[in-house]
């Protein structure tokens, strides 16, 4: 299999083995795209590097997760939701990033302004955290859904 239809085609299927390498290369891919949130990227570029990485390395993800379920002899229904989840929440990590570099928080506040709904709503809630820790939290935790899917979908026999 060519490395272009590994990485890049969700169709065909892929064993348990060749499964097990690739996903280990994508995971420290994504690691190594974090690089591109370092404050000299950011200064020059902003997140916009880090975002496009992340999409391409999301497509990667599924291409693999949907090959291996398939030589597993199940449907790719649930490597599309988790796929989603995972987006999702990288969309709120960069989101939470971006108000933080967008220069919102500076004028005296640890909050911007077009978060000051959200933190009132946390508060009269009687939460003592700061509404942005408690969202990349959830980000985080959503975050673990790709590894975990990734070991289950390496556990699944082939199918006969």
């Amino acid at each position: 299999m060519h490395l272009f239809q590994l990485f890049f085609s969700p169709r065909g299927s892929l064993g348990a083995g060749c499964f097990a390498g690739a996903a280990i290369v994508t995971y420290a891919l994504s690691l190594a795209a974090n690089l591109l949130t370092g404050p000299v990227m950011l200064a020059s570029m902003g997140l916009w590097p880090f975002v496009l990485a992340q999409v391409a390395l999301i497509w990667v993800w599924y291409a693999l997760h949907a090959k291996r379920l398939r030589d597993a002899g199940r449907g790719i229904g649930p490597v599309q939701g988790a796929a989603v989840i995972y987006a999702l929440a990288l969309m709120l990590l960069v989101l939470v990033g971006a108000f933080f570099l967008d220069g919102g928080a500076a004028a005296g506040s640890s909050t911007p302004a077009s978060l000051q709904v959200l933190c009132e709503l946390f508060y009269r809630a009687g939460a003592s955290l700061d509404p942005f820790v408690i969202l990349a939290l959830i980000a985080c935790l959503s975050l673990l859904t790709a590894p975990v899917f990734s070991i289950w979908a390496a556990m699944q026999p082939a199918r006969p």
